[in-house]
Formats: C-alpha cells, structure tokens, sequence
C-alpha cells in the first residue's frame, strides 16, 4: 500500500482507451516513482484472520537520476466457515517479491524497468492444494517534446501457472506492446492516439474437469485508437470525441466509440453526459469449453458473438462550500448478445441468446468541517432486467446473471486525534442478492493507529465487526461466509 501513489476509478464503459472488457468501469492504480520510495520500510502484523503477513522495502540511489527499489512480502489468511461453523478448508498464503528501476538520463526521457515473481498456494475441501505461480517484467519510455507533446511505448511480459487438482490446470504466457502520443495541435484541439498489439498463448491440461479444445492455443489482438478533447468554449465547455478499432481471433474487428461532453457552468458546479459503446470479448471458456461429469456435457460455441453494450451517462457535481462537494452520476446500459447456456440434444451449449438492461444512479458527497475530521459518504442504486431471446431454452443464466445488490450505502469517517493518534471508521450496507441465498447486511471496519515516533507506527484494525460471520455469495450449502477479524500492524520506516 505505502508504493501506490494514487487509485483512479473510471466510471461506466472505457473501450475507447482501456479496450475490449473495460464493460462497466475500470479501476487504475499507479505506483510512485522509485525516487519516491527511498530508505527502508519494514511492516509486519498478524491477528484472527490475517494470520501473519510482513513486508519489507528497500529503495536507494543508483547513480545520477537513477533511483531502485525491491520489496519482498508474505501473508497467510485463515480458512472461512460454513453457515453451520464448520471449517472452510480454504486457508491461503502468497509469498512476492519484486523491484522497480526508474532513470532520467536527460530532462525529457523518462525510463521505468519493474517486475514481480510470486507463489500462491490455497487449501482445497477433499483434495489436494491449488497453486499459481508467476511473474512479470514491465519497461517503459516517456519522452516529452513539449508540455503538450509527448510520447510513451511500453513492452510488458507476464507469465501464469495455474493449477486445480483435477479441476484445470494452464500455463499462460503474454506478451504486449504499447505506443501512445498527446500532442495539443492547438488552443482547441488535444489529441491522443496509440497502438497496441498482445499476444498470448496457453497450454492445459486435458486430464482435468475443465479441458480446453484444442489443448494449446495462441491469441492475437492488434488495436488502435485515437481521442480528442476539443474545447468549443475555453474552461467551460468540452467535447470528447475518441474510437478504438481493436481486432481479435475470435470476433475480428470490434468498433469502441464514445462521445462525452464537459459543461463548467461556474468554478463550482459541472454538469456531463456521454453516449458510448464497449465490448466482452469471446475467451477459451465460450469457444473450446468441454465439461463432462455423468449427464451433463457443456461445451463452447466457435460462433460466440462479443457481448455488446450501449452506455448513456449523465451527471452533475457541485461544491456549495468550501468544504463540502457532492456528485450523482445516473447511467442507462443496453446489453446485447449476453451469454447464455442452451440445451441442444443431450448437451448443454454456450450461445449468445440474452439481452437486458440497467440502469441506476451514484451519489457521493465529502465532508471536511476541520483539518483534522474528513466523512465520505456514497450510496448505489442499481436495477437488472435480463430477457432471454425468442427461442432461448437456457434455465438456468436469468438466476445467476444479473445477481447484484440494488442498493448499497457506504459510510467513513476519518479523525487526526490528539497525541499523534488517527482513527479511521467505515460502516457499509449492502441489499440482498436476486437468488434469496445472500441477504442484506450491515457490517462496521475501524482502524486506530498511534505514530510513536517518527518511524513507527503503531495500529490495529477490525473488520466485519457487526457480527461472527455473513455470507456475501455462493448458495447453498458450500457458501462460504465471511467472519469477524482483528489484527495488529506494526510499521518502521527510515
């Protein structure tokens, strides 16, 4: 956590920059520079749930402009529990390790080499352990010509192991290429465009529940796409017109436009609305599937279709004091070709035979009264109609898609007491799910920590303090429940 510079969340479809699958919003997290990052930081903690986890940092100077920093952590989790208290069996621990190299040989060039190698291993009921092993090495080049010019090209390689005792089992490797330019060609136009290309390839294992067929397989997709903020009234006024042409082996080429429009109507209220289109493209899963178990057979489909959604959004944020801004952002999505399971003969075949909509609205507001008390409160309203099409003999996906809770409430409030002491306290509501198997719950998180002295830092957090345990998904009588935790931190820095 103490790495992450800032979270962006991005509401609604993203195709237009992020590519196919960024359907109903995209979460972004940037990591600070190594520069950032100097000295040594040790944490360690442990307590009911969080059994034990420790992390170390250490970043130092390379050279000129050139700062480094590697970071080894591990954590054990304990096992859920059963509505009837009995034991989960799905203790997990995940050792990491990894490091970051960025470099300024000049003013304008901007070098970053970063990588992580980790093993995860997770207890199963009645069988032997899952793993998932891997790694990944990331370098990138940012060169800036002007303020309102640049470039940046990025190769990244990842590679996954992962293994299901007699359930699936895949190793995976991907490579991916990417180039963007931002250039203001003008006073009204600010454009940006890029390249990108990924490739992919896996091979499973036939000898498992799960079998993929063929048994290897390689991916290509090769997208570009291009974006301007056109200002029609300077500081006031904003359109945002952009596409990406993105193409895949399975469906071919894929169209993401998006039109967005920005109105500042005074420095402290701004209204927006945009119309956009993103896709979910086909994966192994809908085109090779095969799952046999006695009497029942589900197989792919090599004429699945990408899932399609129109989004409309419109929103509006004011700031009536200084110290108090609030926002609602409303959305109307329209799904087309979702995924469902027909029967056809003795077989249970994946098609593209359900359609539906939602549509909802988002409220958040945040409270500073003083410098030392912040509240942030937000609240969802989400409504799921699904239909399947004319034809349809699926049963089974109107119970099991669309499963969200429609509404949701999200409290916290932060505190810098006294004596070097911050307090920190979430509550959060979430309705129950469609299928009547997970009810509504209220749960409470707090986090009090004392910085000692300069380089220590003293803390113990609760979460889901409400009650022993609730499930928050799965039906019957595998659902996994989520229980009551403490633990404690301990945190040095130099």
């Amino acid at each position: 956590m103490q790495d992450i510079d800032r979270i962006e969340v991005i509401r609604g479809p993203a195709g237009t920059l992020w590519g196919a699958n960024a359907v109903n919003g995209v979460v972004n997290i940037i990591t600070k520079d190594a520069k950032e990052t100097q000295g040594l930081l040790v944490s360690g903690g442990g307590g009911t749930e969080e059994l034990e986890f420790q992390n170390v940092r250490y970043g130092w100077k390379l050279g000129d402009n050139a700062y480094a920093r590697v970071y080894s952590k591990h954590e054990e989790r304990d096992e859920s529990r059963f509505a009837n208290r009995n034991r989960g069996k799905d203790d997990w621990g995940t050792s990491q390790g990894g490091f970051r190299v960025d470099w300024e040989p000049y003013q304008d060039d901007h070098f970053t080499f970063q990588g992580d190698a980790y093993r995860s291993d997770r207890n199963n009921l009645n069988m032997d352990d899952s793993t998932m092993n891997g790694g990944n090495f990331l370098s990138r080049w940012t060169h800036l010509f002007d303020k309102d010019n640049d470039i940046r090209f990025q190769i990244y390689y990842d590679r996954t192991e992962r293994d299901i005792p007699f359930v699936f089992q895949e190793d995976r490797n991907t490579f991916d290429l990417d180039f963007q330019h931002h250039i203001a060609l003008n006073d009204f136009n600010d454009i940006t465009w890029g390249l990108g290309y990924r490739m992919t390839g896996d091979d499973t294992d036939k000898n498992t529940l799960l079998q993929l067929t063929p048994q290897r397989r390689n991916q290509q997709i090769a997208n570009t796409f291009v974006q301007d903020e056109i200002s029609l009234i300077p500081e006031r006024l904003k359109l945002t017109l952009g596409t990406k042409v993105e193409h895949n082996d399975y469906t071919g080429f894929e169209f993401q436009p998006s039109a967005r429009l920005l109105w500042n109507m005074d420095k402290r209220q701004s209204t927006w609305l945009a119309v956009s289109r993103a896709v979910r493209t086909p994966t192994r899963l809908e085109e090779d599937l095969n799952i046999t178990v006695p009497g029942i057979t589900v197989l792919g489909n090599r004429d699945f279709s990408s899932e399609e959604v129109i989004a409309y959004e419109l929103g509006y944020r004011v700031k009536p004091l200084d110290y108090l801004t609030w926002d609602i952002a409303t959305f109307y999505n329209q799904y087309e070709k979702l995924r469902s399971i027909e029967r056809v003969g003795a077989n249970f075949v994946e098609a593209n035979q359900l359609h539906g909509s939602t549509y909802g609205a988002e409220v958040g507001a945040t409270l500073q009264p003083t410098d030392w008390w912040t509240v942030r409160a937000a609240y969802t309203y989400l409504q799921v109609q699904l239909h399947l099409d004319p034809g349809s003999t699926d049963t089974t996906s109107l119970a099991t898609r669309g499963n969200d809770p429609r509404n949701q409430f999200y409290l916290r409030s932060s505190w810098d007491l006294p004596c070097d002491l911050k307090f920190d306290g979430t509550l959060r509501y979430v309705d129950s799910l469609n299928n009547g198997q997970v009810p509504d719950y209220v749960t409470a998180d707090a986090r009090l920590a004392w910085q000692a002295t300069k380089n220590l830092e003293l803390a113990v957090v609760g979460q889901n303090l409400l009650d022993n345990q609730h499930p928050e998904f799965g039906v019957g009588a595998g659902q996994h429940q989520i229980e009551r935790s403490v633990y404690g931190t301990v945190t040095f820095q130099w």
